[in-house]
């Protein structure tokens, strides 16, 4: 592992100033929506609390992968990494808004990009491992993998965790009242 320069961090740096202007705009939807525009509509506040919730549950992963990136594996690659994800997030509000729906195609290629961010690092830190050389050096191939591991994941681990918790801790109401963690009755 090479040293990094205050010089090699400064593209990242730059992505960080730009993650910064992109999340002051999304909360700017969000709080205009809600409490600027009198008539705004239900649907016009959730695409705006969505666009910036969204940000907000990546931002922490984003900003960690990326630099944890730059320091310890390549500053260029999580400045490109970092900026193809950013540019990706801001189709955030634009898909949202087309198709009423959590837009996927901007989410799972979100997720995606940060599992190869945090894999190449950890497999770096961890082992010596280059993971961009065992994918010919080609990230999207790295990123690709990646979103299929997230998809494996999510359907093998957590949805059926999911339907066990929904059948055995949370079924028989909406309230706390239900499910093993419902608090004693007094």
């Amino acid at each position: 592992m090479s040293e990094v320069t205050i010089e090699a961090l400064q593209p990242v740096m730059l992505v960080t100033c730009a993650w910064y202007a992109v999340s002051a705009v999304f909360l700017q939807l969000a709080g205009s929506g809600n409490n600027l525009i009198k008539d705004a509509t239900p649907l016009h506040k959730k695409w705006g609390d969505r666009t910036f919730g969204n940000l907000v549950e990546q931002s922490t992963p984003f900003l960690i992968g990326m630099w944890g990136h730059a320091v310890f594996v390549s500053p260029p690659k999580a400045a490109a990494l970092g900026t193809v994800w950013l540019v990706i997030r801001l189709f955030y509000p634009v898909v949202w808004a087309v198709t009423k729906e959590v837009p996927l195609a901007v989410t799972l290629p979100n997720y995606a990009i940060l599992g190869w961010m945090f894999a190449t690092t950890a497999a770096q830190l961890s082992f010596g491992i280059e993971l961009r050389s065992w994918v010919g050096g080609w990230d999207i191939i790295g990123i690709v993998l990646s979103a299929v591991c997230f998809n494996v994941w999510f359907s093998c681990v957590t949805m059926p965790l999911q339907k066990k918790l929904q059948e055995h801790v949370f079924q028989g109401g909406d309230d706390e009242s239900a499910g093993l963690l419902a608090q004693p009755s007094r």
